[in-house]
């Protein structure tokens, strides 16, 4: 836990595009919680604010006054769209990411894959994989 919590204290922009540096920072997050120590929006704001350098100080100044914590979906939304106007307009590379996988059966031989990706500001459901998976029916109990 001690070194997942030190590489979020330290994790550093730096030179990375805010959707590489956010999705650093996600990753410990999540490894966190796995592990069970679940970091609150003011925490996850906390490190993802001191982990940016002076590019970022205007929106910095103005998230850290909130009296309600931002989320960690809004303050990437927030960076990136800094990180565009910084660079006027051009993405420092294309911010397209699976942000959701699902899997779902409506029985146990058809099953559908979901993956929900993120472009830009928005979401779209843009992959539907369907697999047919021949189980025999005395392997299933039926």
């Amino acid at each position: 836990m001690l070194s997942l919590l030190s590489s979020l204290m330290s994790n550093k922009k730096e030179g990375k595009s805010v959707a590489a540096y956010m999705d650093r920072v996600k990753s410990l997050v999540d490894d966190l919680s796995l592990i069970g120590h679940p970091l609150n929006d003011a925490q996850i704001t906390a490190h993802t604010l001191n982990g940016l350098k002076d590019e970022f100080k205007e929106l910095t100044a103005a998230v850290r006054v909130r009296d309600i914590p931002i989320s960690f979906e809004d303050l990437y939304d927030k960076l990136n769209d800094e990180e565009l106007t910084q660079n006027h307009g051009e993405s420092k590379e294309e911010d397209t990411r699976v942000i959701t996988t699902s899997t779902i059966s409506a029985n146990p031989i058809n099953l559908a894959t979901i993956n929900i990706i993120k472009i830009g500001n928005s979401h779209r459901m843009v992959e539907v994989l369907v697999s047919r998976i021949p189980i025999l029916p005395h392997i299933l109990g039926i």
